[in-house]
């Protein structure tokens, strides 16, 4: 806000026969703000109060308010020749809530050091506020960088300063009062402002004036705050934060002001719906409703730092954060969590998205309180508001008048009288569901009915967008813009679409979307986009709102259309916050239209390998990532060997949305290195080795069993003949011996993975020695989770247990050291990067260097230590489970919740790739949980895994059934243990049907799962009075644990066809049947489960 000129403030006092002179500071143009013992004497106002404006005669006035326990006062300007000031922007008010230091505080008015006979001249005076100083008495002390020398005359120098108002950053956040003894003039005392906005007479009176009530902003926030800007076009009367129409009640915004209320400490709800449902609007809305209670609030702005943003760390009263378009904001995310973190008040954290799906995948940091952000329970999806004809009538109705009233601001016309002449039209149909649909049309209908549009589109979108052509068209001319209005529609979109930091930003963006502009006229164009759609932190911030912003997007860009190459043009020159700005926004269009896809896989091309590594990062987080991954698809198939290799190290090789597109990406890889490799096989031998060692890895969690068996063996195969030829590769051999026998593990054959997995270890422990850095040790902890893993499928739990305990260690002690290793690293990269874009030319080749190491070196090595957690996670899930099958449920029960703690956060790191981590995990913790008796917390762990697997077959069914399978089965024992014998035989049914599905496709790898499963169900019948059923299920379990047993007597045990024979015998008997029931019905059954 620009701070506004103070004025001088003189009262006469009948007492004494003299005036008294102090600064005041106007609120609204008949309204002063000033101190109470300026116009005030023996606490009660003067009579004759004048003021003067710079340069201008004293004019009368009254005190209007004044308390004299504050010191503060306000005055009314009553003189009729007064001249009424207007300000583009309102007053805003301040309060100080952290203990951190104040700087760059001003202070301005008329003090007596700059006083003449004849003339009060003005003094602008800087200074710090410390805000815990003079707390008890309501004050402040600011102290003056430059304070004037102390007066050796009786009478302070500040004398006439009393009244001005201290500002920060353009927040008034109190009044100098006096000059306090002892600190030689150097000091400053204010008054704190919030003490009278709690004055109900004080805020009447200031509403009266200024237009609204009062509301104190918390200081030391404001710098990390959306800033609100003007509204300059048409279209942009219906932006959120320029809230012209009155807010329409809906039960969300009490749901979050109770949520606000509730006593925990820190707290996340995450508000979805499509773009128009009043979201951002509603976000606003509670940011003013607790400002009003004292609670500190802010929307965060896109462009705060993290340095920035640790402010909050330091907050002392209750604070409300709300992030827009959270989905797209993941750098800033771990950043709020941080802070919110670390802060003693209460936070409340609000994300507003458009979906809570796929985009919380997103790699977004490493606070472990982002496991809130993979709670479902945090969600509030924002339903329609106005659902009935009606609502939708009074809110059209609602929206007219305020809409009509400031159109007049930003296009000249008598509005009022306009609107007076409209009618509601039916705004029947699904296109008006969204509040912004009704609103839309209320603008469409304004704009239409003054200056018709030729032929008039049925869709409001276009009606606006042409309107606001008009108005760009009539701007440009006064910027004496000569280009034609296809031209100007295409530097809109390309400020739409990328955005613009700075100026230089904006005009290389000119230069590439028109190579002929000249360079006056680009500067031109360039200030004109700025008017229209600019902004305080950023030069050009585009078309909004979002929905009528992607309509002309898609508009602008289709193929047929001038301009088809336009987003490919610009993609060359946009910095890599740009690029995934604007791929996000291609994504979100082009799930609508279809034919935008083309134009997706223009940008890949024209950016590259970097703008593909961007792409691939956003497709994990916005809702309908389809044609995105489809463009990704065909860019993968034109890629160079180089590129290729770089995103198959990249992209996650555990990833629900990603998995099949990383499986190509291998898979082309290896096509083009095996034809190279054939033609010097000396040459590429070891670029070729790892990709196929890749492609393996993650054909096997893509579920492709076979695939990946043939794979792993090759990639052993061509490890094998590397070592010999250069045997400093002995750790990729291990490795790649470690990934086969996983693959044969997965394939049944049990015998042989164990053999190879004894071989991996057994090389990684002749590579290493105790000497070895941790970092050198993480494929041998690899090769443990392997061994493990086969140990327990091998029925031999004991050595599994030390094999999983020893990865444990390992694991911790690789995590400790990574700690150290990531902070050395990434100061030595920041100070690199520094030195780097200190001499980069922006128009040349070094630009495209520099934007490269900013976006990728960070994500790289910030990654690896989150996968070092995953690990951890893994490996202590994975003793849990040994723990358990070795009959140590006690034992087992503390790492299976330390597993489930540490994907809880993982998952909000990214909840693509850590989802199947923490489902397994949960899965585990309720098996113990329910075997152990603790049988409510088990059922809530088992239906939550359950949850998870029916999203992870959502996602691939071929990879996933298995698990899926594995949790109902598991919750039809847990619902069966709690006494819900129905939900129980339901849940152990679909079971036993998935399992069979299994069979059917590998019969070997899941018999023994569908027998166990078959024998449960036979005790579901069973309990549930389904007798001849549970005889033929029992039948059945009786008959293929018969045949696992003389398949593979070693590896079954016999126990389990005993189980199924007793069982079976059971039940055919009556009497024994009856005690069975009973049994079932009263106790917790897990010895006969097992």
């Amino acid at each position: 806000m620009t701070e506004r000129d103070p004025v001088e403030v003189y009262s006469y006092c009948t007492d004494t026969h003299t005036w008294k002179s102090g600064s005041g500071y106007p609120l609204a143009s008949r309204l002063i703000l000033t101190a109470a013992h300026v116009v005030c004497s023996n606490e009660q106002p003067l009579a004759a109060i004048k003021v003067r404006e710079s340069d201008s005669i004293l004019r009368g006035g009254t005190v209007a308010w004044y308390d004299a326990s504050t010191d503060l006062a306000l005055i009314e300007i009553v003189d009729p020749d007064w001249k009424d000031q207007q300000w583009a922007q309102p007053v805003r008010w301040g309060r100080l809530v952290t203990q951190q230091s104040i700087p760059a505080c001003t202070v301005r008015g008329f003090p007596a050091v700059l006083a003449s006979p004849n003339l009060r001249d003005r003094h602008d005076a800087t200074g710090r506020i410390n805000p815990g100083s003079r707390t008890k008495s309501g004050e402040f002390s600011l102290d003056i960088d430059y304070p004037p020398e102390p007066s050796d005359e009786s009478g302070s120098r500040w004398a006439g300063m009393s009244g001005a108002a201290i500002l920060v950053s353009g927040l008034i956040i109190g009044v100098a009062v006096k000059d306090p003894p002892g600190f030689a003039s150097r000091q400053l005392v204010g008054s704190r402002i919030v003490r009278p906005l709690a004055d109900p007479e004080f805020c009447t009176l200031v509403a009266r004036h200024c237009g609204h009530q009062p509301i104190a902003e918390a200081v030391e926030l404001d710098g990390i705050s959306a800033k609100p800007t003007r509204p300059s076009s048409p279209a942009s009367l219906l932006r959120a934060d320029v809230a012209q129409t009155r807010f329409r009640q809906r039960p969300e915004l009490e749901l979050l002001i109770s949520w606000c209320h509730s006593d925990i400490l820190l707290s996340i709800r995450l508000v979805h719906g499509p773009a128009g449902q009043g979201k951002t609007r509603l976000g606003h809305q509670l940011i003013q409703r607790m400002l009003a209670e004292g609670w500190a609030s802010v929307m965060l702005s896109d462009y705060a730092t993290r340095e920035e943003i640790m402010v909050l760390a330091h907050v002392r009263v209750p604070t409300l954060v709300v992030v827009d378009y959270a989905e797209a904001r993941s750098s800033q995310l771990v950043d709020v969590f941080d802070a919110l973190n670390r802060a003693d008040a209460k936070t409340r954290l609000l994300l507003l998205t458009r979906s809570a799906g796929a985009w919380r995948t997103d790699r977004i940091g490493n606070s472990l309180l982002l496991d809130e952000l993979a709670d479902d329970r945090i969600l509030i999806a924002l339903t329609p508001l106005e659902a009935t004809l009606q609502g939708r009538h009074e809110a059209w109705t609602d929206a007219l008048g305020p809409l009509a009233s400031t159109l007049s601001s930003v296009l000249p016309g008598d509005w009022p009288r306009v609107a007076a002449k409209l009618m509601p039209p039916k705004l029947t149909g699904k296109d008006y569901q969204t509040i912004l649909a009704i609103q839309m049309n209320v603008l469409a209908s304004l704009l239409d009915a003054a200056e018709p549009l030729p032929e008039r589109p049925l869709v409001e979108n276009e009606v606006v967008r042409l309107h606001e052509v008009r108005h760009w068209r009539r701007l440009a001319a006064t910027f004496n813009i000569s280009l034609d209005s296809a031209r100007l529609e295409a530097l809109i979109t390309v400020a739409t679409l990328w955005g613009a930091r700075t100026k230089p930003d904006a005009e290389r963006l000119i230069t590439a979307a028109i190579p002929e502009i000249t360079e006056n006229e680009c500067f031109r164009a360039a200030e004109w986009i700025h008017t229209l759609y600019g902004s305080d932190v950023s030069y050009w911030v585009g078309l909004q709102p979002d929905q009528l912003a992607e309509h002309h997007i898609s508009t602008v860009l289709q193929p047929q259309t001038k301009f088809p190459n336009l987003a490919a043009a610009t993609a060359r020159v946009v910095s890599p916050q740009q690029t995934e700005r604007g791929i996000a926004v291609l994504g979100r269009v082009a799930a609508r239209h279809a034919t935008l896809a083309s134009t997706i896989g223009a940008v890949l091309i024209a950016g590259g390998e970097e703008t593909a590594i961007i792409a691939f990062m956003v497709a994990t987080r916005i809702s309908r990532p389809d044609v995105l991954l489809q463009e990704l698809d065909v860019f993968i198939s034109c890629a160079d060997v180089a590129t290729l290799t770089r995103l198959n190290r990249l992209l996650p090789a555990n990833s629900l949305i990603l998995d099949t597109i990383g499986v190509r990406v291998a898979e082309t890889l290896v096509r083009i290195l095996r034809d190279r490799f054939d033609f010097d096989r000396t040459t590429y031998l070891a670029d070729f080795a790892e990709a196929v060692n890749f492609l393996g890895v993650r054909l096997g969690l893509a579920g492709k069993v076979a695939e990946s068996l043939m794979a792993a063996q090759e990639a052993v195969e061509l490890a094998r003949e590397l070592a010999v030829v250069e045997p400093a590769n002995l750790s990729n051999l291990a490795t790649t011996i470690s990934h086969f026998a996983a693959a044969l593990s997965s394939s049944g054959r049990r015998a042989e993975s164990l053999a190879a997995i004894q071989e991996a270890i057994d090389l990684y422990r002749v590579i290493l020695d105790e000497k070895s850095d941790p970092l050198d040790r993480i494929g041998l902890a690899g090769s443990l989770d392997n061994l493990a893993g086969i140990l327990r499928e091998t029925n031999r739990p004991r050595d599994a247990i030390n094999a999983a305990r020893e990865s444990v260690n390992l694991r911790r002690q690789i995590v400790a050291r990574s700690r150290d290793a990531v902070e050395f690293e990434l100061s030595e990269l920041k100070e690199g990067l520094r030195r780097q874009l200190s001499s980069v030319d922006q128009q040349g080749g070094a630009w495209a260097t520099a934007r490269a190491d900013v976006y990728s070196a960070p994500i790289s090595i910030e990654v690896l230590q989150v996968r070092l957690l995953a690990d951890l996670a893994y490996s202590i899930s994975l003793l849990s489970t040994a723990l358990a099958d070795a009959d140590q449920l006690s034992e087992a029960l503390a790492p299976a919740r330390e597993s489930v703690a540490y994907y809880r956060g993982l998952i909000a790191f990214n909840r693509d790739e850590h989802l199947p981590g923490l489902a397994h995990s949960l899965s585990t913790l309720g098996q113990i949980l329910g075997d152990l008796g603790q049988l409510p917390e088990a059922l809530s762990v088992t239906e939550e895994a359950v949850d998870l697997g029916r999203e992870l077959v959502a996602s691939n069914r071929n990879r996933w059934l298995p698990f899926r399978a594995m949790t109902l089965h598991n919750h039809s024992i847990r619902l069966s243990d709690v006494g819900r014998l129905e939900d129980g035989l339901v849940a152990s049914q679909n079971a036993v049907e998935l399992r069979r599905e299994l069979v059917a496709l590998n019969r070997d790898e899941h018999l023994s799962s569908l027998a166990n499963s078959i024998k449960s169900l036979a005790i579901d019948f069973a309990t549930a009075g389904q007798r001849s059923e549970g005889i033929a299920a029992a039948q059945e379990a009786v008959e293929l644990w018969t045949e696992l047993i003389d398949r593979e007597p070693d590896h079954f045990n016999p126990d389990m066809l005993a189980e199924a024979k007793t069982l079976l015998y059971v039940l055919r008997s009556k009497l024994l049947y009856k005690a069975l029931r009973f049994y079932m019905r009263t106790s917790n059954r897990k010895s006969v489960r097992r």
